[in-house]
């Protein structure tokens, strides 16, 4: 099939032009004038921004296991739907992706239903015993994490996890005496202190080993400084940010309650201040929306019972427009975050975020002179539940193309699934690694055990354009 999408403004990380695009077999064939090429279909972009293809790459669709809760099918209809053409699944279904035989037996099973590209993680976990997965911070030993960090460096890998300290959140609780029951208590007990310091080891951890080491869901001022404090001194060091830190603050608790109940917690103004700072100027690498619902029961048992977890995979790309539409980051610097500076973290570019020839023809049109006012009881999630209900934002997610053929228009699905496995490009990438590139393979099993920590072996890139850092 032969698309063309014609008078649009492409935005790219390097700036933005008038012109066409022709896609064929699932390619993006030409960039320029096309107006005498012959296609099968047309779409007219005039009036229209042309991002390449959104990127998540924190998403829980807790499938299989809790798929009352949510399931691969509707998180990647609501991916589609958002303007999302690629999403990163995480791993803590049941049972988690813990060796190469699950990996390849999780890609098929997500295959058949995925309305998206999808890529992979892979977890390692302490014993868990009762306790479900996404309820818990595993305190690994440093010692383990180090001897990890070494395997993840030696093929060339990614290493990512949830930068909060156990023992300073249980020294806090203790403090605190009681169960929580308010959110200022609640912040008390899961203090900044404790995501500064995992960072700052996660910071030594990556200098001794050369491990490329990614914190995601970074939530406040603190965890920024040590992140800064490690990339100043050449630590292989990265970090995401979430829409919901961006978006609120803890003086949003009155109006939103425990909808907006997350780990690590939504802070305070100026935390929230610090991470659009570090989003702007680079520090911040990634974004993603750490999509991980509830189900409304779940979310009504109470501040100190309900577990942690908001929708976002839908909504990612709107809030990011609405805040490039207010200026508080530029078109460029959306493409990065949301495209192309993803898509090199974790081994995907350039077949995935990229508006070059050659690359895969995914595309996020959006309308900068519409509105979108966010109504959960139309996204396409299990769980009809955002904390970005009844709001307003500037822009609106107008078509989502992958691979050349049109998968979502105006926030609804058309079409059948269409989604593969998209597998990343890794190797050895310093002098740590003397090993041929490899996916996500058996030679990884016999270091992604229960006693070691989350790992994902998606390959790093040291690129970053002018105006950001790696």
């Amino acid at each position: 099939m032969r698309l063309k999408i014609r008078n649009g403004t492409l935005i790219t990380t390097r700036g933005q032009t008038h012109a066409d695009v022709v896609c064929a077999d699932g390619r993006t064939e030409r960039i320029g004038d096309a107006s005498i090429e012959a296609v099968d279909e047309e779409i007219d972009a005039r009036g229209l921004l042309v991002f390449p293809g959104f990127i998540d790459p924190h998403v829980h669709s807790r499938d299989p296991g809790l798929t009352y809760k949510e399931d691969f099918e509707h998180s990647t209809l609501a991916a589609a739907a958002g303007g999302v053409t690629t999403l990163l699944e995480m791993p803590n279904a049941i049972p988690p992706v813990t060796s190469s035989a699950i990996f390849e037996d999780r890609a098929a099973q997500h295959g058949r239903v995925a309305s998206v590209d999808f890529g992979l993680w892979g977890l390692a976990l302490d014993n868990l015993g009762d306790e479900s997965a996404e309820n818990l911070i595993q305190p690994p030993g440093n010692g383990d994490v180090l001897e990890l960090c070494r395997e993840v460096a030696r093929v060339g890998g990614l290493l990512a996890a949830h930068c909060e300290d156990r023992g300073l959140i249980e020294a806090a609780e203790r403090a605190l005496g009681h169960p929580i029951t308010s959110y200022a208590e609640m912040l008390q007990a899961r203090p900044d202190t404790a995501e500064s310091v995992s960072i700052a080891i996660a910071a030594e951890l990556s200098a001794a080993s050369g491990c490329r080491f990614h914190v995601v869901h970074t939530s406040s001022a603190r965890g920024i400084q040590a992140v800064r404090r490690a990339q100043a001194e050449g630590v292989r060091l990265t970090a995401e940010t979430c829409p919901h830190y961006l978006a609120f603050s803890d003086a949003d608790f009155a109006e939103l309650g425990v909808m907006m109940k997350v780990y690590p917690p939504i802070r305070s103004q100026r935390d929230q201040s610090a991470l659009w700072d570090a989003v702007r100027d680079g520090t911040i690498e990634s974004l993603g929306s750490d999509h991980a619902p509830h189900t409304i029961e779940d979310k009504a048992l109470g501040l100190a019972s309900a577990p942690a977890g908001v929708q976002g995979v839908e909504t990612i790309g709107a809030v990011m427009v609405d805040a490039m539409l207010r200026g508080q980051l530029g078109a460029q610097r959306l493409a990065w975050i949301l495209a192309e500076g993803t898509a090199r973290l974790y081994g995907l570019y350039p077949r995935k975020g990229a508006l070059e020839v050659g690359s895969d023809a995914d595309f996020t049109l959006v309308d900068p002179s519409a509105r979108t006012v966010v109504d959960q009881r139309r996204l396409h999630s299990k769980q009809p539940q955002s904390p970005w209900h009844g709001r307003e934002l500037r822009g609106r997610i107008a078509m989502t193309i992958l691979r050349g053929e049109v998968i979502a228009r105006d926030g609804e699905p058309v079409g059948p699934p269409r989604g593969r496995l998209v597998r990343a490009a890794n190797g050895p990438t310093d002098e740590f690694s003397r090993r041929n590139a490899l996916a996500f393979t058996a030679e990884l099993d016999t270091v992604v055990t229960p006693e070691i920590a989350p790992a994902t072996v998606f390959a790093p890139s040291d690129y970053s354009p002018e105006g950001t850092r790696t």
